[in-house]
């Protein structure tokens, strides 16, 4: 008879969880990120779940990261070397996810390395068609959650038997069409601006 074996030891790992939103440009064909949300969680602190809270391990759960043309760097380049500094201080396999994150927000994190940052590169990406499906920068692997879970955001929750009062909203994207309209504050704005009909 053979013995038992000792249960696999899971290499230790962060996750950063991301999402980027970004206006329409003046030439109705580019896209201007302007915020991007990073949540951060690792192996010993993934289990708690409060947003301001600071791991040992793995810095603040937390991170925004603005457009902001007056300091001289874009969101994108400053997310950048938060994730270069970020693998140099940690042994983990870090995981960058993001949902249907390969259709877009890859997109954006592609552009800024090709303008900045291809040193931070250590493989070609695994593309399809336009999409950007993985890539790696140094020991993170960015990756899309869609493509393990191939369903619509909005059906995540039920999914996963969470509190089912969490939508992901409506935002007036079309509202929002320069660095100034961010600062905007008036009258809510008009419904058509928030393209509704698109659910």
């Amino acid at each position: 008879m053979q013995p038992t074996p000792e249960p696999k030891k899971h290499k230790p790992y962060s996750n950063i969880l991301f999402d980027i939103e970004a206006f329409i440009g003046s030439d109705s064909h580019s896209f201007i990120p302007c915020l991007l949300v990073a949540i951060v969680t690792c192996n010993q602190c993934e289990s708690i779940f409060y947003l301001e809270f600071e791991c040992a391990n793995c810095g603040k759960r937390l991170v925004k990261f603005y457009n902001e043309p007056s300091s001289g760097r874009s969101l994108m380049s400053n997310f950048l070397l938060f994730l270069d500094a970020f693998q140099r201080k940690t042994k983990n396999a870090v995981y960058l996810t993001g949902f249907n994150n390969s259709r877009y927000d890859n997109l954006f994190v592609w552009e800024e390395l090709l303008n900045d940052g291809l040193q931070l590169l250590t493989g070609a990406p695994l593309r399809k068609g336009t999409s950007i499906n993985t890539l790696k920068i140094g020991n993170i692997t960015l990756r899309d959650l869609c493509l393990f879970i191939p369903t619509k955001l909005r059906s995540l929750p039920t999914m996963f038997k969470l509190d089912t009062d969490i939508r992901k909203g409506y935002f007036p994207y079309t509202f929002l069409n320069s660095f100034e309209s961010l600062d905007y504050v008036g009258n809510f704005p008009d419904s058509s601006y928030f393209d509704t009909h698109k659910y």
